[in-house]
């Protein structure tokens, strides 16, 4: 069996599953709030932010920058996808403590 390894920084991890999904689901501005989970892990800090990540002092600080990063990604998808966000989201993003990966809850 071929295993291939996937490396960030000092940890690396093994792929153990591969796949595509593809699906056709309505993209946009909801007035509802709706709960997302990520089905891979979401790997929001590169190499420029993860010095910026770890110098912060506090959950709340670092809260407030994944939440940004998330921000930026959700405009980037958004842009790639051809929508064009007419208002502004609010987003909020929480670890689910034990797993791997986050939950945001967009409107």
């Amino acid at each position: 069996m071929n295993t291939r390894k996937f490396v960030s920084g000092r940890n690396t991890y093994q792929i153990v599953e591969r796949g595509i999904s593809l699906k056709d689901e309505e993209f946009g501005i909801s007035d509802k709030i709706h709960s997302y989970e990520f089905a891979t892990p979401w790997l929001a800090l590169n190499q420029e932010n993860y010095r910026k990540f770890y110098s912060l002092k506090g959950t709340p600080e670092r809260d407030e920058f994944v939440r940004k990063i998330l921000i930026g990604n959700i405009l980037s998808m958004s842009k790639s996808l051809g929508y064009d966000v007419p208002v502004r989201s609010n987003v909020m993003h929480r670890s689910i403590s034990g797993k791997t990966g986050s939950r945001i809850s967009a409107s």
